[in-house]
């Protein structure tokens, strides 16, 4: 099931965008570009980090992925908005999912914390506050973060994030997970 309603929400209303400036170059060893993804390409700036865990009905999640498969908080994920991926596939759950379950993205704090994450879930487009926030999966957070929290306030402002172009089997829809 998807994220439906675990971020928090924030003062800031600072713009986010997609910058095609650096997209990837169309390739046939590019994901992208034979997933036929349309959404997201290019760096997403402006986006808010939040967090969530994996099992938590607070979070309302259960274990298992949007994604299809079994994952934790240890999973090196993230979700992105539900909207978007439906509308990039004519709001076929299936086609979103195929199209975007763990497509491999490279995430910057404006502190310089890079980590390589993978798309895992979805959440609900009612908790987003800019287009390209994203939610990431607890353990990783507090990477990005640099300590745990338990307060759904501690969020990461102006995070940039970017597709690879590769997809990681394990996370991709209905693959094994973890």
């Amino acid at each position: 099931a998807y994220k439906s309603g675990s971020t928090s929400s924030s003062s800031s209303t600072k713009q986010a965008s997609t910058s095609s400036g650096n997209q990837l170059a169309a390739s046939s060893s590019n994901v992208l570009v034979s997933s036929g993804v349309n959404k997201f390409l290019g760096t997403n700036t402006g986006a808010i980090a939040s967090w969530f865990r994996t099992n938590s009905g607070a979070d309302s999640t259960n274990g298992h992925s949007w994604c299809y498969y079994p994952y934790n908080d240890d999973t090196p994920g993230f979700a992105i908005s539900l909207n978007t991926m439906m509308s990039d596939a004519n709001w076929d759950a299936t086609a979103a999912r195929q199209k975007y379950c763990g497509l491999e993205a490279v995430v910057t704090t404006p502190a310089g914390k890079q980590l390589t994450l993978y798309v895992t879930d979805a959440f609900d487009d009612a908790w987003v506050l800019t287009p390209t926030s994203i939610d990431v999966v607890y353990n990783s957070f507090t990477k990005l973060l640099g300590w745990q929290t338990s307060s759904k306030n501690d969020v990461i402002q102006n995070v940039s994030w970017r597709f690879t172009g590769n997809r990681k089997e394990q996370y991709k829809y209905a693959g094994a997970g973890n």
